[in-house]
């Protein structure tokens, strides 16, 4: 048992055979490669993931180098709402999304529109279109809005037009716990940024920090 002291130790237990963890601190993240999506071509990005707090503004895979709906990506808001943007702003609605429970989404756009599912069910659309756009993808995307939030990736995926350019299982025996980098099954190298006493890591087994 513990005394309510201010510093506790935290615990840190696999999901799914293995992920990453974001904390709820910026300056955590990974970084992989160069994406390009032509003028309005198709793309899709997959999670499997765990939220454990909403914080301020989830955006747990894509690109951005300027304001907040430059690039492309998925933002999940504190209120619970979620967000798929590409070239500009995008559709939001409701995600459903519970605390602490494992599920999946998939977002992009089919040629027309903008859509999100959260497990296999399409909870938003928004026709669009938009200009070509090359960003460096990133797990848990950094920007000019105040980054926050806790969660876990357990895979990440995505699709740009009919080829796969990145893909990723945090459960494959590559994937050392503890590790400052990983190998993707494609998308090369990917390096992750820490920032705190309790920054982003591969979690492969059960641990505590003090």
């Amino acid at each position: 048992s513990q005394t309510p002291a201010s510093k506790q130790p935290r615990s840190h237990v696999p999901v799914g055979g293995g992920h990453l963890y974001i904390p709820n601190v910026s300056g955590n993240y990974a970084e992989g490669p160069s994406i390009t999506i032509g003028a309005s071509e198709t793309w899709e990005g997959e999670l499997d993931m765990v939220i454990t707090s909403f914080g301020n503004y989830i955006r747990p895979m894509g690109g951005l180098t300027g304001g907040w709906q430059d690039g492309f990506g998925l933002m999940f808001y504190s209120s619970g709402a979620v967000r798929c943007f590409c070239g500009g702003d995008g559709v939001g609605l409701a995600s459903g999304v519970t605390l602490g429970t494992q599920f999946n989404v998939k977002y992009g756009y089919d040629g027309s529109d903008l859509y999100i599912d959260i497990n296999d069910s399409r909870i938003a659309t928004y026709a669009t279109s938009f200009d070509a756009i090359t960003e460096t993808l990133q797990l848990a995307q950094q920007n000019n809005l105040t980054h926050a939030g806790e969660f876990s990736l357990q895979k990440a995926k995505l699709t740009v037009g009919s080829s796969v350019v990145f893909d990723c299982d945090f459960s494959a025996s590559n994937i050392g716990h503890g590790g400052a980098s990983f190998q993707a099954a494609v998308g090369g190298t990917v390096t992750i940024n820490t920032s705190g006493n309790d920054p982003a890591t591969i979690v492969r087994r059960n641990f505590l920090r003090f």
